[in-house]
Formats: C-alpha cells, structure tokens, sequence
C-alpha cells in the first residue's frame, strides 16, 4: 500500500480537489502561484504515512508548476511518515517543516537549499542526514532531539545558530574554514572541539552541558563586525557582533583548561557555569566586562585574576567555586553580590575603585546565614582604591593579614588595623 501512494505522489494523481484556495494533487497539499509557475508544499490536514516522495512537478487545470518550497510546518506532527523524497527543485523549506516527525529516519536535502530553518527537522526520528554542499545557514533547533550520531559540515556553511544539534549523539564534528557563527551543539557527547580561525562568534549555549567534552581550541583572535540597524527615533546606529555567548560553556564538567582568544571583549553570563574540572583560566587584557554567575561552580579552580581592562564585573561571579586566591585588578566597581558566596577564598587583591561589601558568608538566598565560614585570611588593597563601605569587611573572622599600598592615597594600616587617612575613620580593626 505503501509503495503504491509513493508511485502516485511521484506522477501526480488525476485526482485534484481545491479548498481555501489551496489545491490537493495525489494527496499532498500545494499553494500555487499562477504568475511563477512554482508550487509550495503546505500543511494538510489529513495525514501521511509510509514512503513519500514530492514531484518535481505538479499540474493544475492548465498549467504545470515547479515545487520550489516546502512551507512551515508542512508535514510537522505526520509520526507515521518513514522516509520522504523531496526534489531538486526545492530552495527553501520552512521553520517546522518536519518537526515532530517520529517516524522520519531519512531525508535528502536538495543541493539548492541555502538555510533550513528553526526546527525545521526538530523531533524527528533521523538517524543520519547529508547536507547539500550549498548550504549557508543551520537555523535555530533545526536538528533538535534527532537520532544524529555523525554529522559532515559542508564547506559553504556560514551559521550555525543556537541548539541547532542539540540533544543528538554526536561524538565528533569538523567545523568549516569558513564559517562564522557556532552554536546548536549542547547536550551532545562530544569530546574535543576545534574552532577555526575567522569565527565572530560562538553562540549562546554552543556547547552547554556536553558533559564528555575535555578540549577546546579557540581561535587566536575572533572576527568582531559591525551591523548597520534602525535604532531609536528611526535613527540609523551600528552595533558590533561577536564574541562568546552566555553559558556557552556551561555544565561541560570535565573541561580542565581553556585558553580565551586574545581580542575578547566580554565574558557572559554563566559562562563557565558548573565547569567542575576548569583548574586555569586566563582571562585576556582585552576584556572589559565580566557579567554574573561567570564562573559559579567551578569547584577545581583555585586561582583568577580580573585585569585592569575590565570596567564592569557584575554580581555572583564566582560562587560556590573553589577559588582560594583572587586577584582583582581592575578598578571596576566590587558590588556587594560581586563575590558572593566564594567560601574558599583564603587570600585577595583588590584594586576597585569602590569596595561596597565583602559579602563572603551569605548566601544568595539567604543573606542572613550565618553558617557558612568566611576562610579569607590575608587582604591586600590596591594603590586605586578610593572608597570602602563601612563594614565592608566585618565578617571575615578569620581575617588576620592587611596589607595596603604604599601609593594608596586615601587608606592605610596600623598595628593591624585599617583606617581612612583623613578621617582617621577605623574599616577593620
């Protein structure tokens, strides 16, 4: 029975019936476009099954037409298709096309499709795919939760956006020379990943939660680009693309090392979050903003420092992380979530310009816990810093060592205790 629908599909049945303007030939649902001749494959609300193949070409009342796209959610849901066809003819297959299709172990994506859109195959039931040699664009969840275990990158590709590969089986993956943007692949097994020169950037969550992956490559410098856009009042503005996306990295549990490229602007959010093996990490004088929960959980590292490039650092940067020695160099503001939570800590440089709280013994939901012991024993305060909060450090308990800069025109120490030089203002005794 199965085979005979195929035949059918293939030579397109006689049989045509129209509804809402939107014509059924040999059970497969099109909207035609009289003045180009091409047909779109779109969603029908009967259901498919067994072997599909779409013709090149259809024929309506008085003319014939070239099936050039599959639309948006066109077979999505169809779980008792089993392999699909689709013609040379194709360029285009829309977001969802195939999504959901449990039954969908094969597919051949003709050579002139350029992008495959969100989620386009997502759900489906592939156990392997060859993509075209064309082909620029892996648009959003495009391959999510397939049976993937191997996948080849053509040459031509330029983006692949986020979770584009997620949840699939695949070990190993060899990226393009030309290609741009990285993401899609969290919640895969990989174990080592390679990125080429001339990438702009690696998405958000590109490899968050492979759990296998022990080695990373970066490329020396990434390729930032400016984009023209239309801002506020109408107004043309340029933004700069590129860099590394939020939580990129996170949950990649047996990643020992990592070394940044070199031109970084910006560490994101939850970067390294729950990187439980990260032992060393260098964070390049190129960066000018470190953003919140960076490095939280990342229990093997010992030691960071924040260079004096950095201009912001946000809240709850190394929580719950096994840094014992901080060296903050930078004058940006400490703020009084900024180091929250470090237990660990047992010695810190700081040259902030602001110093608000020294908030090691709370905790982010419970800022009044007194259980948790604040181990940081020796303090040294930088040569910048101009303003440190009453209290700031009025819970370190263990805190026995204060050292600050001879150049520090503001602060000093005697016997032990710290105090504002003009105002002879006592901060820790």
């Amino acid at each position: 029975m199965n085979r005979i629908l195929t035949i059918l599909l293939a030579i397109g049945a006689s049989l045509t019936s129209f509804a809402g303007g939107k014509v059924i030939i040999g059970g497969i649902c099109y909207q035609l476009n009289d003045k180009k001749q091409t047909a779109t494959v779109v969603k029908n609300q009967q259901s498919y099954q067994g072997d599909i193949v779409i013709p090149e070409k259809v024929e309506g009342d008085s003319l014939s037409y070239y099936v050039e796209e599959i639309s948006a959610f066109a077979f999505a849901g169809q779980t008792a298709i089993t392999s699909l066809e689709v013609p040379k003819t194709v360029t285009k297959i829309g977001a969802n096309a195939f999504y959901g299709c449990k039954g969908l172990k094969k597919i051949e994506i003709p050579a002139g499709v350029k992008k495959i859109n969100s989620e386009a195959f997502g759900s489906a039931a592939l156990e392997s795919i060859e993509l075209p040699s064309g082909l620029e664009e892996i648009g959003y969840r495009a391959f999510f939760k397939c049976k993937l275990t191997a996948i080849e990158l053509p040459q031509s590709l330029k983006k692949i956006e986020s979770s584009a590969f997620s949840g699939n089986n695949i070990e190993s993956v060899a990226f393009p020379s030309g290609i741009e943007k990285i993401g899609g692949f969290d919640c895969t097994p990989l174990k080592s990943v390679e990125i080429p020169d001339g990438v702009s950037e690696i998405g958000r969550f590109a490899f968050a939660s492979c759990k296998s992956l022990e080695s990373v490559k970066l490329p020396k410098e990434l390729i930032y680009k400016e984009e023209k856009y239309i801002g506020w009042q109408n107004k043309e503005e340029t933004r700069i693309l590129g860099g590394i996306g939020d939580s990129a990295f996170s949950g990649c549990e047996k990643l020992t090392s990592i070394e940044l490229p070199e031109n970084l602007d910006m560490i994101q959010s939850n970067t390294f979050e729950g990187c439980t093996s990260l032992k060393s990490i260098k964070i390049p004088a190129s960066v000018t903003q470190v953003n919140r929960e960076a490095f939280k959980g990342c229990t093997a590292l010992e030691e960071i420092e924040i260079p004096a490039t950095v201009e912001r650092a946000s809240e709850n940067l190394f929580c719950n992380s096994g840094v014992k020695k901080l060296r903050w160099l930078s004058n940006a503001t400490i703020t009084e979530n900024a180091l929250l939570d470090m237990t660990s800590l047992e010695e810190a440089e700081l040259n902030a310009r602001e110093i608000e709280k020294f908030t090691l013994c709370m905790t982010y939901e419970n800022k009044d816990n007194k259980d948790k012991k604040c181990p940081l024993k020796k303090l040294t305060i930088g040569k910048d810093t101009e303003k440190i909060e009453d209290g700031a450090f009025a819970s370190l308990k263990d805190l026995t060592e204060i050292i600050v800069d001879a150049e520090n025109k503001k602060y000093a120490v005697d016997s032990g205790c710290l105090y504002a030089k003009g105002t002879k203002r006592l901060i820790r005794a």
